[in-house]
């Protein structure tokens, strides 16, 4: 799949007529739970996969972007694509004139649809409005799980502009589970006629780290509780798989992991926060860790030009006593002479101990401390520095 995966053209227009250029291909049958939000919808899609497909369902998953292989973005039953079969589905629209997203998008559909699935885990790419997932007349529900300001160049710079694209997704009496309210959410939802389903708020022993989990977690069970137990659609309601008890969603939630979000390996902490809001999860669990890994914490940083790295280094610097810099792998990344002059002048060039392109030489830093070493930013920048850690860790 030879294109340029940081192309950005937000539209529907092309991802439409590829979808009804393939025969035989009914998708709006896909039984859909469509997920936006700034952050969180990486963790609500892996939550309530691991819910369906522990019930016996046949779940899709489709998520953005991967770690290490294009295959984690396609799973059955949490099972990635095969490879051969990824470029098998992707032969299938190599006529049309699409974007790397909108072909990974048109391929996935193909291959959910022609496995039968019996629910699809979708998660948007970009925003909601215009996002090549959002192609689904009547999805069984929508998700919204938090709002705040990322991609602003493509989805405006205030809250209120990010939320009319996400809220993009939402349908006409389509039921909706949202992370957080808003008077604007508020008025679509009473245009639309959408129920919004109250958020359940249970303590969950998670396996993944942070207090924003908790709502993310929330979120998935509300929408299993919901819609597998009390389903108006007779087929669901009736279907013994449906009958789902609450220790059984509890396990399927608590059993969850996601790589690096807040994933603690050896001494390394792996979280690909990249926005303000994300950042703060961050910076909220890193207070609560014992006290050995209080002391003399170690950043590794690198971020995408596109990010608001300003304030996000402003919220970094009074937590870390030695700054590591480098350039995640993507021609998006900001300049290491941009990121080090803003770190001077907001006071913390002392701090910064290494400017480096390469991962292994920072990584080897790293391993001769004896102290937290947190591997923060850029999807490329964390991928690309764990995957190196546990190869040189397993040999």
């Amino acid at each position: 799949m030879k294109k340029n995966e940081n192309e950005i053209d937000l539209s529907l227009t092309r991802v439409k007529q590829a979808m009804a250029g393939i025969s035989n291909f009914s998708y709006q049958k896909l039984k859909v739970i469509h997920v936006a939000g700034t952050n969180g919808k990486g963790s609500v899609c892996a939550f309530l996969s691991s819910i369906f497909t522990a019930q016996g369902f046949k779940t899709g998953l489709y998520t953005s972007p991967h770690l290490e292989r294009i295959t984690e973005r396609i799973k059955i039953n949490n099972q990635e694509i095969l490879a051969q079969d990824l470029d098998a589905y992707l032969k299938l629209f190599d006529a049309y004139d699409l974007t790397y997203f909108e072909h990974l998008t048109v391929a996935a559909m193909k291959y959910f649809y022609d496995k039968k699935v019996d629910y699809l885990i979708l998660e948007t790419g970009l925003g909601g409005r215009l996002d090549a997932t959002n192609i689904f007349d009547k999805p069984f529900v929508t998700v919204l799980t938090s709002i705040g300001l990322d991609h602003t160049e493509y989805l405006g710079d205030t809250l209120a502009e990010v939320l009319a694209e996400k809220m993009g997704i939402l349908k006409r009496k389509v039921p909706l589970v949202s992370g957080f309210t808003h008077p604007d959410l508020i008025k679509k939802t009473q245009e639309l006629e959408i129920p919004i389903l109250e958020l359940s708020d249970y303590k969950f022993n998670l396996r993944m780290f942070g207090s924003h989990q908790e709502l993310n977690a929330n979120i998935s069970y509300t929408v299993a509780r919901k819609f597998l137990v009390w389903s108006e659609d007779s087929s669901i309601r009736n279907d013994a798989r449906a009958q789902i008890a609450f220790k059984d969603l509890r396990d399927a939630i608590e059993t969850t992991i996601l790589p690096a979000r807040l994933e603690l390996i050896d001494n390394f902490l792996f979280d690909v926060s990249h926005n303000e809001a994300g950042i703060e999860g961050c910076l909220q669990f890193l207070v609560t860790l014992p006290p050995n890994l209080q002391k003399n914490r170690v950043l590794v940083l690198g971020l995408l030009k596109d990010k608001r790295y300003k304030k996000i280094i402003a919220q970094l610097l009074p937590y870390f006593e030695e700054i590591y810099l480098t350039e995640p792998a993507s021609e998006r990344a900001l300049n290491l002479d941009i990121l080090t002059e803003e770190i001077t002048l907001q006071g913390g060039a002392k701090k910064v101990k290494m400017v480096d392109l390469s991962y292994s030489k920072i990584i080897n830093e790293m391993k001769k401390k004896d102290r937290l070493c947190c591997v923060i930013g850029s999807f490329y920048l964390v991928a690309g520095m764990r995957k190196l850690y546990l190869r040189q860790k397993h040999g």
